[in-house]
């Protein structure tokens, strides 16, 4: 008991005296949660090296967390086999921030619920904060052979 016990002080002694001579002041690694260990066993992995983040990422996530708070309320397409789909959309946003120039992508899927088909469309409209704006008349074109339903969802927008 007492030999897997004092290895694993000595690991951490050496973790720290390492950090302090040769580790970068910012980035100072992270003990395991696994580091307990056993008369037997010692975990070999002991320190976790954090890493930077690569570039563009945060701009991605906000970015993401912006177009997640853009809601699509209420959607209605209509449209028969031989006619033209038309879609009738109601859109929140629920940012503090106005939205301008929202791009969003029309998924056809089929019957099994594979993906057969998208389409863009860009609205050059302004979106004020927390207020709906309902768009209708939305052209989509023919509605694929083997389509059966429609989602979309809002993958691009600006900033006035």
């Amino acid at each position: 008991m007492f030999i897997g016990y004092r290895r694993w002080i000595f690991a951490i002694v050496i973790g720290l005296v390492v950090v302090f001579f040769y580790g970068p002041p910012k980035n100072k690694p992270l003990p395991q949660s696994g580091m307990q260990s056993s008369t037997n066993q010692i975990n070999s992995k002991r320190f976790v090296e954090p890493q930077p983040d690569p570039p563009g990422y945060a701009e991605y996530v906000r970015r993401k967390n912006v177009l997640d708070s853009i809601v699509l309320d209420k959607r209605s397409y209509t449209g028969r086999s031989n006619d033209p789909l038309t879609a009738n959309i109601t859109f929140i946003n629920k940012n503090d921030f106005t939205i301008k120039d929202f791009t969003v992508l029309f998924m056809f899927h089929g019957n099994s619920g594979t993906m057969i088909g998208t389409k863009k469309r860009t609205f050059y409209e302004i979106m004020p904060p927390n207020k709906p704006k309902t768009i209708k008349n939305i052209s989509l074109g023919f509605m694929p052979d083997q389509g059966s339903s429609v989602s979309a969802e809002v993958i691009d927008y600006g900033i006035p």
